[in-house]
């Protein structure tokens, strides 16, 4: 198999992966709760259930490439980027990689507080994990 050489720094083949799977699982969380949204009731909880399966799927990826990037320094930026691009890209990667986090926490969060189960591929310690947080005193 041929590979681009360039020489030009890139990032890590685990960090290019991470990025892609998790791009394609939020494509595919939010077709999945657009497209079964008028769908009979059965199937669109059947369907929310993977909803919220991929949801937190998404958030252990988000947090797995936090980390990687955290012990892996970002290739620099293109030769001949203006300068004002390169504090926009800082603030943009931080606001997606909030978003990777909250949203998918908020819906846990949610489901948790109305008391209904999230199915994580057959084990419901997410519901009990919040349940025992929210037993916490305040």
């Amino acid at each position: 198999m041929a590979t681009r050489s360039t020489g030009a720094p890139r990032h890590t083949k685990v960090a290019i992966w991470l990025h892609w799977v998790i791009a394609l699982s939020v494509l595919a969380n939010i077709g999945l709760a657009m497209l079964t949204e008028d769908m009979p009731r059965e199937t669109h909880r059947a369907a929310m259930g993977i909803h919220k399966a991929l949801g937190i799927t998404v958030l252990g990826l988000s947090i797995v490439l936090i980390l990687w990037r955290l012990g892996h320094k970002p290739p620099p930026s293109p030769v001949g980027t203006p300068a004002w691009q390169k504090p926009v890209s800082k603030v943009v990667h931080f606001l997606f990689y909030a978003l990777l986090i909250l949203l998918p926490l908020s819906g846990w969060v949610w489901m948790s507080a109305a008391d209904r189960p999230i199915d994580f591929v057959g084990c419901s310690r997410c519901r009990r994990s919040w349940r025992r947080i929210r037993a916490w005193p305040m």
